[in-house]
């Protein structure tokens, strides 16, 4: 039986909204912003939150106080056996560290376990910020360049293993589900790469807040399951449960000497009294609306696919295994892709995201949010394709 109803989105225009911020829009991107543009460019659902969760967070500020907040039981509980449902991995309470947001958890991880000038992998395409938090912590970029092929990407494990064995290699930023790519490592995969970095005195932060976001049947493997003391993993609810702007993220890290560093860096950490009860809703009450979600996102993505092939089929497309994200490849289209979003954008109306955002290793891409309704969906898809058939 269907619980949740995704024919509906939310109208955030009037909640400033960094999705359909005009301004910031075309300060950070250059791109021609209406009022009737499409805005799927950002990585965050347009459907309503988990009614679960809105109902906790009433419940907690009907209370009446919003004072500092202890990690209760209840929220270690909840971790655990969310990893114990979702991942098959057997984690402990003194494992798990709250943190407000990804991005900071990575910078305090940099400076944590490099030091100015040292050397930080990374596999691009890949989310933008990695490269932000490296270069804005005085460190270096080590790319390792995923390989393409005709139905996705692979790992170049010679070029990583010659990378980590760099002198000034000491840190290793994974990414799984892989953003924006969408690809889900297998544990083989995964398995390499972390006795690489183990090998090789490699830390590793993996950024697994898409974990939750898998298509039918596909199986997701979290680093932490894997037994490396040497791996921070981070999950969030941000994605899953549509809660982008609470930065509501968990580390869980097993090696002691990993775990006593970072937290003797960052000081006491614990979530805020909202956090607390958000992370016990959505683990223990969110099971149903995540299956439902992920159902409808299965639903968009067959739709994508057979718009694609049936009327833009110089578009190459491939169904990501994990993510709401889809990787558009524009190669067989003769424009820049700077030139190309921008047209997109004024003459679409529609907002999507340049693949050089994730390195050069995304030119002839863009990013699209598809995590909407199917009349947005497709009215987004007849913009790009009218934009597409002038060129």
């Amino acid at each position: 039986m269907i619980m949740y109803d995704f024919t509906k989105t939310v109208d955030k225009r009037d909640v400033s909204s960094v999705k359909h911020a005009e301004k910031l829009i075309k300060h950070w991107f250059n791109l021609e912003y209406y009022e009737d543009s499409i805005s799927l460019w950002v990585s965050e659902m347009d459907f309503y939150m988990s009614p679960e969760i809105q109902e906790a967070m009433k419940n907690r500020i009907d209370k009446g106080i919003l004072g500092y907040t202890m990690s209760n039981s209840e929220y270690y509980s909840s971790v655990i056996n969310w990893f114990d449902y979702k991942y098959d991995a057997k984690i402990r309470k003194n494992w798990i560290i709250p943190s407000h947001g990804t991005i900071p958890a990575i910078r305090n991880f940099i400076r944590t376990v490099t030091d100015e000038g040292d050397g930080v992998i990374i596999q691009p395409p890949v989310y933008g910020q990695f490269d932000g938090a490296i270069k804005g912590t005085k460190r270096k970029v080590l790319n390792n360049p995923l390989i393409k092929t005709e139905t996705g990407y692979e790992i170049d494990f010679a070029d990583f293993e010659e990378l980590a064995s760099k002198e000034e290699a000491k840190a290793f930023i994974l990414c799984n589900p892989h953003n924006p790519i969408g690809e889900v490592w297998s544990k083989e995969d995964l398995t390499k790469m972390l006795e690489i970095a183990e090998r090789h005195d490699v830390m590793v932060f993996a950024d697994e807040v898409h974990a939750e976001i898998l298509r039918s049947g596909v199986t997701f493997t979290s680093a932490v399951s894997l037994g490396f003391d040497n791996v921070m993993s981070a999950v969030a609810l941000s994605k899953a449960f549509n809660i982008t702007g609470l930065h509501i993220t968990t580390l869980v890290v097993k090696g002691d000497e990993l775990r006593k560093k970072y937290t003797e860096y960052v000081g006491h950490s614990s979530g805020s009294p909202v956090d607390m009860v958000t992370v016990i809703a959505a683990y223990n009450e969110g099971r149903q609306w995540l299956k439902e979600v992920n159902e409808a996102i299965d639903s968009n993505f067959e739709f994508v696919d057979e718009y694609i092939k049936t009327n833009i089929p110089k578009l190459k497309f491939n169904k990501p295994n994990g993510t709401y994200l889809a990787w558009l490849d524009f190669s067989n289209y003769d424009i820049d892709t700077k030139e190309l979003v921008e047209r997109i954008a004024k003459d679409g109306k529609l907002i999507l995201e340049s693949g050089l955002i994730f390195g050069e290793e995304g030119k002839n891409h863009v990013r699209m949010m598809i995590a909407t309704t199917k009349e947005v969906l497709e009215e987004a898809l007849n913009r790009l394709k009218s934009v597409l058939d002038t060129i």
